[in-house]
């Protein structure tokens, strides 16, 4: 049997959604004045864990926006010479997205932002508090996923 969902537990989804939002907003803040928007840190996070072997279209779906949108982000990075289009074996229209030396060293920086960020953020949780919380959001995600 589950309990009755209280009020709070109502406004979980919007808790969540509001929490997400203000630490991307502040990291956007932090990392503006490296040149940064959203989308192209965004993006580079994403390349760099992909370990080089993103696609384009995968990209996009992981930032929720449109091909042609990520093709012209893509563009700018590649012209900044953060990143590179690789070729994918087997698929001569597919290209990978790889990180090249100034954007593995920019990439150092975000991340170096970032965890500066999150620790100011969980400082004064115990391990357990997160530990549950990480715990009970990554039960979610499943279920999530599970229904699609």
């Amino acid at each position: 049997m589950t309990a009755k969902p209280t009020e709070r537990h109502e406004q979980l989804g919007q808790v969540l959604h509001l929490v997400a939002k203000a630490w991307r907003q502040q990291l956007d803040g932090r990392l503006k004045p490296m040149g940064l928007t959203r989308a192209k840190w965004l993006a580079l996070i994403l390349i760099s864990r992909s370990g080089g072997g993103i696609t384009q279209r995968a990209l996009a779906e992981k930032m929720e926006i449109g091909e042609p949108a990520v093709v012209a982000l893509i563009d700018r990075l590649e012209k900044d010479e953060f990143i590179v289009r690789n070729p994918m074996p087997g698929d001569r229209r597919a290209r990978s997205l790889a990180l090249t030396a100034p954007g593995k060293r920019l990439i150092s920086k975000i991340e170096a932002v970032a965890g500066t960020l999150r620790e100011e953020l969980l400082a004064g949780f115990s391990a357990a508090e997160l530990n549950t919380t990480s715990d009970v959001l990554a039960r979610m995600k499943i279920k999530i996923e599970a229904l699609q």
